[in-house]
């Protein structure tokens, strides 16, 4: 125990001391020194000291150690001083870099003494042009090129309209470069992920026309251009020879971050529908984000970073509550958003926290909302693809239903209607003071209203989303095979396998007709005894057989009449091929192979046909 409490206590004495070192020593050993432990911090309320008030004694004495709330202002309108001491003590010569790691800090100002007070004098800062900085860089760097001497303090002096961050290292030049080249890969594969989810979903609006895309395209997008100006590249290749802050652009990207947010979440999570209540809320989030924008170009910086504050809260809480809503009442999509949103408000939040100064500033809660992006854009793929496959479910049963509701109304009204019709007219044939001619006309009367009733039937099979598998049709196909060959004699044969995926509706509907067509042509002209009838079917491919022994015609000598020329056109219709054989006195025999798959058969005209045809081919 004796031996465990003295363990504990050389650690914390190692610890206090670490914490509490007021100069840094440099060696030949090490390439790289984080300054936070050797700062000293003083704040200047007033904007009004200079380097030569810092040099006097009353004002030396009033600098502090470092704390997390000094190291990390966050909103501030004061001026703001940091002081740590260097001795050289390397053998081999080294130029050393000094390394301000916050890029948007409006103006730093370096200032070195040494023991005789003499001053050199360097400027940076995003005011700073990029060709007249130290190092021509994104963030501020100051290349530490003065006269080799034993010791050396450093006074830094930061302003901003922002926020302001004491994160300063030292490095070797050599490390500097180094460390340069591997955040420049590192920055750029995440700048270009985000370009190619931008362009992705550009290329889903143009191609599904909705508007969805269009406000998440405009929400990362927002997001992105924050981002850049936070990492100092706005300036750097947009304005790299003006005196221009990136404060505005930076609050204005906010701006429509949480505007095209807000809208984004109404569309994505339908809250219209599920949450009425927070619908409205999120509209005041975006009536609210477009005053903040407003607000960027009438008031003072940190005013309207104050507002953004006010803004984000309920913003993240109205966006989490809709999705949990919406989740509770089934809407699966809200599942894969709640854990998007969450992820990215963790980022979000802890990057606040930290530019208000109640968080350190480390590597975690620098790049936090970075990486809650990363993690939001993968979870939004999947709540985007499936609220598409959400959409298209819901518009296929809309469909389905549409089609019950008109089969309905086509039995139940003109069935019902036409059925009337042709007992109404059998019942006036009956009158014996009817003339022959009027009888007939009657008996016309009442073979119309039956094929009628039959043509109506059979559309309402089709309509009818419940007929939609390929033993359905064969067992339609048998029931007017019995209607329409009474008296021959005939024999079905049928074979099939599963076929891929689902088969289109219009492909059976001409395949119906065709075989019926054909039926009724041998029937009105074969003058057949006998018909054989071949169903089957593959998994790409449908095959019908018709061969009657009736009279036969030559192929080649006559026209298209006979309902032949009807015949091609169904089969042209589906992309399907035609085979017809006949010779006088041998029969007739008819082959229709259909392609199920990659055949579209909608088309509303002749001239639609025939084009649709020809892609097909």
């Amino acid at each position: 125990m004796t031996r465990l409490a003295f363990v504990c206590l050389a650690i914390v004495c190692f610890l206090t001391r670490a914490h509490t070192q007021t100069k840094i020593v440099l060696d030949d050993l090490h390439d790289e020194y984080e300054l936070t432990p050797y700062l000293e911090v003083l704040e200047d309320r007033d904007r009004i000291w200079t380097i030569d008030d810092m040099l006097s004694e009353k004002i030396s004495r009033q600098f502090t150690t470092t704390t997390t709330k000094t190291l990390n202002p966050g909103i501030t309108t004061s001026v703001w001083w940091a002081r740590f001491e260097v001795d050289d003590a390397a053998t081999r010569n080294h130029d050393w870099v000094l390394m301000v790691e916050y890029p948007v800090i409006d103006r730093v100002d370096l200032f070195i003494a040494d023991s005789s007070h003499l001053v050199f004098l360097k400027h940076g800062g995003s005011l700073v042009p990029r060709n007249q900085r130290d190092i021509k860089n994104r963030s501020t760097r100051f290349r530490l090129d003065y006269p080799k001497s034993p010791r050396r303090i450093f006074y830094v002096r930061f302003e901003s309209r922002s926020t302001v961050v004491l994160n300063m290292k030292l490095e070797t030049y050599e490390r500097f470069v180094e460390t340069d080249h591997d955040a420049q890969f590192y920055i750029g594969g995440f700048y270009g992920s985000l370009l190619i989810l931008l362009i992705y979903n550009l290329f889903l609006f143009v191609a599904l026309r909705d508007t969805t895309y269009v406000f998440y395209v405009l929400y990362v997008a927002g997001y992105v251009v924050h981002q850049f100006a936070v990492d100092g590249f706005f300036q750097e290749y947009f304005f790299p020879d003006a005196s221009i802050s990136s404060v505005p652009i930076l609050q204005i990207a906010i701006g429509c971050f949480l505007l095209f947010g807000s809208l984004f979440t109404q569309r994505v999570l339908f809250s219209c529908r599920f949450t009425p209540l927070l619908h409205k809320g999120l509209t005041l989030c975006a009536m609210a984000s477009c005053i903040s924008i407003v607000l960027v170009l009438i008031a003072p910086g940190p005013i309207v970073n104050r507002f953004f504050l006010i803004l984000v809260v309920p913003y993240a809480f109205i966006s989490i509550a809709t999705g949990i809503l919406s989740l509770r009442k089934g809407y699966l999509p809200a599942g894969y958003f709640l854990l998007a949103v969450t992820g990215f408000l963790a980022g979000l939040l802890i990057r606040t926290l930290r530019v208000s100064g109640y968080l350190p500033l480390n590597y975690f809660t620098e790049y936090s909302l970075q990486i809650g992006m990363v993690w939001e854009m993968a979870l939004f793929s999947f709540a985007l693809g499936d609220r598409i496959n959400r959409l298209k479910n819901e518009q296929e049963q809309d469909k389905l239903e549409m089609r019950s509701r008109i089969a309905a109304d086509l039995h139940d009204e003109i069935g019902s209607n036409l059925s009337s019709i042709s007992m109404t007219s059998q019942m006036i044939q009956k009158n014996s003071n009817l003339s022959e001619q009027e009888k007939n006309r009657l008996a016309d009367i009442v073979t119309t209203a039956r094929e009628t009733t039959d043509a109506i039937r059979d559309i309402v099979w089709f309509i009818n989303p419940e007929h939609h598998t390929q033993d359905d049709l064969v067992l339609r196909m048998k029931d007017a095979t019995a209607k329409l060959l009474v008296g021959l004699e005939y024999n079905i044969k049928t074979s099939s396998s599963k076929m891929k995926g689902m088969v289109d509706l219009l492909i059976w509907k001409e395949i119906y007709f065709f075989y019926k067509e054909a039926l009724n042509n041998i029937v009105k002209h074969a003058q057949a005894k006998r018909v054989d009838i071949e169903i089957k079917s593959e998994s790409r491919w449908f095959l019908l057989s018709i061969r009657d022994d009736g009279i036969g015609f030559e192929t080649g000598t006559m026209d298209e009449g006979l309902g032949l020329k009807s015949l091609r056109d169904r089969a042209k219709n589906i992309g399907a091929q035609i085979d017809l054989r006949s010779r006088p006195g041998q029969g007739t025999t008819i082959n229709l192979v259909v392609p199920i798959q990659g055949t579209r058969t909608a088309f509303s005209s002749k001239e639609g046909r025939k084009k649709d045809d020809l892609t097909e081919r």
